[in-house]
């Protein structure tokens, strides 16, 4: 009696150990978001970004845009394009500040342009192409493992969208890309690998900016041309290709 006991017990404890799913591995998730991310042709989207930073002294500043995202991948090139509107209001020694900008970002697979407008006066910017700003999941990782200790958060949802979820801790308060200095946890889609949700933490832990990627459409058909930099008339491109390493 005693042996059928210890048997069936073993048999408990044995399913109980086999139904507790193992936990997957950063390495093991960089390698399946960078697969689907790759059979990503193209996508269009909405972007929101809210920040509200508390920088000391009783000063504070609030920030909100919203932008239209276009992307297609080319070859072995990422085409991106980013129009995107952003108020400002800053709080400083009881002093209220407002400013607007209207910007747009383009990527042509080669360069990175950027213009915005602020108090009616226009300004661009060429740079060299980084395929971590059009959102390139192996670069992304790549740099985070040389700047930030990775951890592997609970699956959680954005919309009806199934996410991992990674922290991301800087090494040291100069590798955050972030002002807070803090940690950053990212929500990347497990269908598309597609990074739909971004909260960055200040030092203390506490959320401070929010990037929400909505309205996803995988597929969508997109003009080449929109991925066509023209500089607006009357403005100089600044080449900041000739001064970057």
């Amino acid at each position: 009696m005693l042996r059928t006991r210890s048997a069936g017990y073993a048999l408990v404890i044995a399913g109980l150990i086999g139904g507790v799913s193992r936990a997957e591995t950063i390495e093991e998730i960089e390698k399946k978001l960078t697969e689907a991310y790759a059979k990503v042709t193209s996508y269009t989207a909405k972007v929101t970004v809210d920040m509200n930073m508390d920088t000391g002294d009783g000063n504070r500043t609030t920030s909100k845009s919203e932008s239209t995202m276009e992307w297609m991948r080319k070859g072995d090139k990422v085409l991106m394009r980013a129009d995107s509107k952003t108020s400002t209001t800053a709080n400083y020694g009881g002093q209220e500040m407002k400013m607007d900008n209207v910007g747009t970002m383009i990527c042509d697979g080669e360069f990175l342009y950027s213009v915005s407008e602020m108090m009616g006066q226009k300004s661009a910017v060429k740079m060299a192409y980084d395929p971590k700003a059009a959102g390139d999941v192996a670069g992304m990782f790549k740099t985070l493992r040389e700047q930030a200790e990775l951890k592997v958060l609970p699956d959680e949802k954005v919309g009806d969208e199934d996410c991992y979820v990674i922290e991301s801790t800087p090494k040291s308060t100069g590798a955050s890309p972030m002002p807070g200095g803090g940690a950053m946890r990212m929500y990347f889609s497990k269908k598309s690998g597609i990074n739909l949700k971004a909260v960055a933490l200040d030092d203390k832990g506490k959320p401070f900016s929010t990037t929400l990627t909505t309205d996803v459409k995988i597929g969508a058909s997109i003009a080449a041309d929109r991925f066509v930099f023209k500089a607006p008339e009357g403005v100089q491109v600044m080449d900041m290709t000739k001064q970057q390493p």
